[in-house]
C-alpha cells in the first residue's frame, strides 16, 4: 500500500492532497486549514457513501496519516470500512486497531475489527491450514467472539460456527471443546432464518439456519460428554423450536435422544425412538443401536435379528464395526454358543487393527478376549474369516423366509435403484448394491429370485434383497 507521502509524490489526488503544517493559534491559517479539514472529511463520507471506495480511500489515507490528531473514531471506521470494500482487509484491521484504541466501545468499528479478523483468519483456510496453526485460528476465532454480540452486523455467528465445523471433523471428536464453544450464546440469540445457496445446478438450495446448526452441533456433544438428561431436554426443544429441518437433522436429533435415553437406562423406550427413524433413516449403526438395547434388555433374539441387519448392511470401512461384531460376540455368547461368539469377538479385534490411528485394545475388547480365549493368532485370514460369517449372517437372517421369483421391470439409474415385478404381479423396491449377479446382467427383463424385507415405511413398496439372477446361486 502506498502512503500518503507516495501518494503526494505521484501528484495522486489534486486538490484532495492535504499537508497541516503547524500554524499559531488563532490565525486565519488555522481557520483555512480546519475548514479544508472538515470539507476533506465530508468529501470521503460522501464518496464512501457513494461506494467509490477507491476515491475516498485516497483522502482517508491523506488524514490518517497527516492528521490523526483531527481524526476521530467515524473517520478510521470509515477508512477501514473502505479499504475493506476493495479487499484490502489486512490494511483495514490496521486501522480498527488503532480506532479501538481510541474508542473501545465503539460498536461499529468492534464488528468492522470483527469482520476483518473474519476475512484474514478465518474466511480464507481450509480445515487443513487450520489444523497446521490452530492456535493462530482459535485466537482469531475468540478475538472476533469478544468483539461482537449476535447479530446481522456481526460475523459472530458463523464464525462460532465455523469452529464448531472444524472441530467436527477431529480425530476423536472433541465433545468437550464443541460444548465450551457452543456453550458462549444460547439459540435464541441465533438467527432462525433458513440460509438460502447454490445448489451446484445452477439453482437455489435451502441449508440450516443458525439456530438449527447449533442444536445439531450440541446436542450431539452433550451425549457424546454422557450428559444425558442435557441431551434429551434440549433435543426435545430443538424439535419444536425448528420450523422447518434440513440435512435430516431432525432424525439426527431424534437419533441424539434415544441414545441419551439408553444411557439412562430407558432402553425400552430408546428402541421404540430408534425404531421409529428406520423409514427415514436405516443405516446399519441405527439397527447396531437396536440391538444394543434389546441386548441390555435381555432379549438376546431380536437383538441378534437388529444385529445380524447392521452386519449385511453395507459398508466400505469394515473396522467402522468392530462394535458390532464385540456385541454380536456378546449375544452369541450369552445364547451359549461360545464357538461363534469366538469368532465374531477375533473379527471385531481383526478389523480394529485395520486402523492405524486406532492404538491400544478398548478395555470391554481386551476383557472378552480374555474371557473367551479368543486365539488372535489364529491362522484364518481376516477376509475368509469375514466371508465365512457373512454367509451365516445371511443363513441366519432368511431362514424360513420363502425366496420370491421375478423379472427386473425397470431401473432407476439416477437412483441407483428399481423395481422388480414378483410372479404374483406384486411391484417389490430395490437398491443396485443388493443385486449380487454381475452388473452388466442387471436390465430390465431379467429373472431373478429374491427376499422380501418390509419397508419400516408402510405407505411404500417393500424392499427386495438378496438379488441373484436365476440358475445363479
Amino acid at each position: 500500500m502506498q502512503d500518503a507521502g507516495q501518494a503526494e509524490s505521484t501528484g495522486r489526488g489534486g486538490a484532495l492532497r492535504f499537508s497541516g503544517p503547524a500554524c499559531s493559534i488563532g490565525s486565519a491559517a488555522e481557520g483555512t486549514a480546519m475548514n479544508d479539514l472538515t470539507q476533506m472529511k465530508q468529501q470521503a463520507r460522501a464518496l464512501r457513501e457513494q461506494e467509490k471506495y477507491s476515491e475516498a480511500v485516497q483522502i482517508y489515507q491523506v488524514l490518517w496519516s497527516e492528521q490523526r490528531a483531527s481524526c476521530n473514531e467515524w473517520d478510521g471506521w470509515g477508512y477501514a470500512q473502505s479499504l475493506r470494500k476493495l479487499n484490502r482487509s489486512a490494511e483495514a484491521l490496521d486501522v480498527c486497531r488503532e480506532v479501538h484504541r481510541l474508542k473501545p466501545d465503539f460498536v461499529l468499528n468492534r464488528n468492522l475489527y470483527a469482520w476483518c479478523i473474519w476475512d484474514l483468519y478465518i474466511a480464507r483456510v481450509d480445515d487443513e491450514q487450520i489444523a497446521a496453526n490452530s492456535s493462530e485460528f482459535f485466537r482469531a476465532a475468540s478475538a472476533i467472539l469478544d468483539l461482537g454480540e449476535p447479530g446481522d452486523y456481526s460475523p459472530f455467528a458463523r464464525t462460532l460456527l465455523r469452529v464448531v465445523k472444524y472441530l467436527k471433523e477431529r480425530p476423536g471428536y472433541p465433545a468437550q471443546q464443541i460444548l465450551e464453544w457452543t456453550g458462549k450464546v444460547s439459540p435464541d440469540q441465533l438467527s432462525p432464518k433458513v440460509g438460502i445457496g447454490s445448489d451446484g445446478k445452477g439453482g437455489q438450495m435451502e441449508y440450516a439456519s443458525e439456530r438449527e446448526q447449533w442444536y445439531s452441533a450440541r446436542c450431539k456433544a452433550l451425549r457424546e460428554a454422557e450428559r444425558y438428561q442435557e441431551c434429551i431436554d434440549l433435543a426435545t426443544e430443538a424439535l419444536e423450536a425448528v420450523q422447518r429441518f434440513h440435512h435430516d437433522d431432525d432424525v439426527w436429533l431424534k437419533y441424539h435422544r434415544a441414545r441419551a435415553m439408553s444411557g439412562l437406562g430407558d432402553n425400552a423406550a430408546a428402541v421404540d425412538e430408534l425404531r421409529a427413524l428406520l423409514p427415514r433413516k436405516k443405516d446399519w449403526f441405527v439397527y447396531r443401536d437396536i440391538a444394543q438395547c434389546l441386548y441390555n434388555l435381555g432379549q438376546f433374539d431380536e437383538a441378534l435379528a437388529s444385529s445380524l441387519d447392521a452386519a449385511l448392511a453395507p459398508l466400505p470401512e469394515i473396522e467402522n464395526k468392530w462394535r458390532l461384531f464385540l456385541l454380536m460376540g456378546w449375544i452369541i455368547r450369552d445364547q451359549g454358543k461360545l464357538e461363534d461368539a469366538k469368532r465374531h469377538v477375533l473379527l471385531a479385534a481383526r478389523v480394529r487393527q485395520k486402523r492405524s490411528d486406532w492404538t491400544g485394545t478398548p478395555k470391554e475388547l481386551a476383557q472378552t478376549i480374555a474371557e473367551l480365549g479368543v486365539d488372535l493368532n489364529s491362522g484364518i485370514s481376516t477376509d475368509d474369516l469375514q466371508q465365512e460369517l457373512q454367509r451365516i449372517w445371511r443363513s441366519a437372517k432368511f431362514a424360513g423366509r420363502p425366496r420370491v421369483q421375478g423379472m427386473i421391470k425397470n431401473l432407476l439409474q439416477d437412483r441407483d435403484a428399481g423395481f422388480i415385478q414378483g410372479q404374483g404381479g406384486e411391484d417389490y423396491y430395490f437398491k443396485f448394491k443388493s443385486f449380487k449377479g454381475p452388473h452388466h446382467m442387471l436390465q430390465p427383463g431379467l429373472a431373478v429370485v429374491f427376499y422380501v424385507e418390509k419397508n419400516p415405511d408402510p405407505s411404500k413398496r417393500d424392499i427386495a434383497v438378496e438379488i441373484r439372477p436365476v440358475n445363479r446361486k
